[in-house]
């Protein structure tokens, strides 16, 4: 009962640490990271997602966030990862709901509110309609009536705003500031519509618009061919190993998962399964785009959690154990990597 609180402590240090105070995106990145967590822990006691008592889902979503400080302020992938979290949280709501159609429409709305500001997400939509079909039983024709108005609205608003402003700006009615000629005007939508559809062909409109903290050059991350092989990752080695850490927590508790679900509820298990097929599908997208890799890991690290705490609470066998503390001294190694160089720095600066 005292893992929670506690992993809220060592977190909110850690989050101090590199810096030796709370700027402005840092505290907001703070925040949102605190209101993921709760969120997350809803949807885990309600969804009842581990057999014990035990609060360590959330607890390894802040043991993740606070080790990786290139997460700590205020960006896009924090955000979409927040939204999505709200979105499991209805979304496991449906699973043999009678009349799952109002947390459909939830689900799918927060889920198209992400895309406006990373529009690949959409592509997620599909994903999820084969999770409602296969695993949670609420996939009806009122459902797909849900999805579909919940993934529009946004868009609708969006287009009905531009197409107003647009108009009375031409009557000379309204001077537009900058920022909102920039943002509502059909070219721009159709340039968001049209990143939806093509992912794999670079960046688009809000990567450059919003002004969020971008602490690393995610676009010369993954290997390159040029002249020969360059391998960069090292060039990147707290993100690397972080990448590393989260990719073993997901595979043990894919695998794991896998092999114990019988012991859960059937409804638990089609809850997990929901996360494992978002834990390969995201896998593959990193595999395939890994300039996206700002966005899909925080989204990783959300999926992941549950069959990694489902490994970590309910193992057993010495192997397991064994393996368990060596991730976690492997999560000790990462937080060095990651805290320790800009917490020199910052010593070195003062004295």
């Amino acid at each position: 009962m005292f893992t929670l609180p506690t992993m809220c402590v060592v977190t909110t240090f850690l989050w101090w640490l590199p810096q030796g105070g709370y700027s402005q995106e840092y505290l907001w990145g703070w925040l949102l990271c605190a209101l993921t967590t709760f969120v997350v822990l809803e949807t885990a006691t309600r969804n009842h997602l581990l057999r014990v008592r035990s609060q360590l889902i959330p607890s390894l979503l802040l043991l993740f966030m606070g080790i990786c400080g290139f997460l700590h302020p205020l960006q896009e992938g924090t955000i979409v990862q927040f939204l999505l979290s709200c979105s499991m949280f209805y979304f496991l709501r449906t699973c043999d709901c009678q009349r799952p159609e109002l947390d459909t429409f939830h689900a799918y709305l927060l889920l198209s509110l992400a895309s406006l500001l990373w529009a690949p997400l959409l592509l997620l939509v599909p994903v999820l309609l084969l999770s409602q079909g296969v695993y949670l039983f609420s996939l009806q024709r009122r459902s797909l009536g849900a999805v579909f108005w919940g993934a529009v609205t946004p868009y609708a608003f969006w287009i009905v705003i531009t197409f107003s402003l647009e108009s009375l700006a031409v009557a000379d009615q309204l001077p537009l500031p900058t920022y909102l000629r920039e943002v509502c005007s059909l070219q721009v939508f159709l340039q968001h519509l049209l990143a939806v559809v093509s992912p794999f062909t670079g960046g688009f409109y809000w990567q450059w618009v919003i002004d969020l903290a971008q602490t690393t050059d995610w676009a010369t991350f993954w290997p390159t061919l040029g002249a020969g092989l360059q391998f960069r990752l090292f060039n990147h080695l707290p993100e690397s190993l972080a990448l590393l850490l989260v990719a073993l927590f997901s595979l043990t508790g894919f695998v794991h998962y896998v092999n114990q679900s019988y012991d859960d509820k059937t409804r638990v298990r089609m809850c997990h399964y929901s996360y494992l097929l978002l834990i390969a599908v995201l896998a593959l997208w990193i595999l395939l785009v890994p300039q996206h890799l700002s966005v899909l890991f925080p989204l990783l690290v959300l999926v992941s959690i549950p069959s990694a705490a489902h490994f970590v609470a309910l193992t057993h066998t010495w192997f397991t154990n064994a393996w368990c503390i060596l991730l976690f001294l492997f999560s000790v190694v990462v937080a060095v990597v990651n805290l320790v160089p800009s917490t020199f720095n910052l010593l070195l600066s003062i004295f």
